[in-house]
């Protein structure tokens, strides 16, 4: 009968479990920063479409007012279009949030779109 030496075993299958366990918080903490990074532009996005249709609904420039909007929210506009006439403005926006840590193969922003105009009365 052949005895092997289990020496050190319970140390490589300690490191084994820490290996999994980093492995398994390092894609909550991936996706938990795009959640946020997701979160983060949705709102942006929807102030900026805010702010956008409310200046528009004044006769100042809709665009203008949803860029400052989305910069107040630490995004950028990437996208904006007014349509409508004198009595009925909507504002569409695109914005884009960066992501505070870049993860190789992973995109490095997240976009929202939005969109707000005036209501029937």
């Amino acid at each position: 009968m052949i005895m092997l030496n289990q020496r050190g075993s319970g140390t490589a299958l300690s490191l084994g479990a820490m290996a999994v366990v980093v492995a398994v918080l390092s894609v909550a903490l991936v996706i938990g920063a795009y959640g946020v990074a997701d979160h983060r532009a949705t709102t942006a996005a929807d102030q900026a479409a805010l702010s956008g249709a409310l200046a528009a609904a004044e006769g100042h420039d809709g665009c203008a007012a949803a860029r400052a909007g989305a910069e107040r929210n630490g995004a950028r506009l990437v996208d904006c279009t007014e349509t409508g006439d004198a009595f009925e403005q909507v504002v569409a926006v695109v914005v884009e949030v960066d992501l505070p840590h870049r993860w190789p193969g992973l995109p490095a922003t997240v976009r929202a779109r939005a969109w707000a105009g005036q209501v029937e009365q």
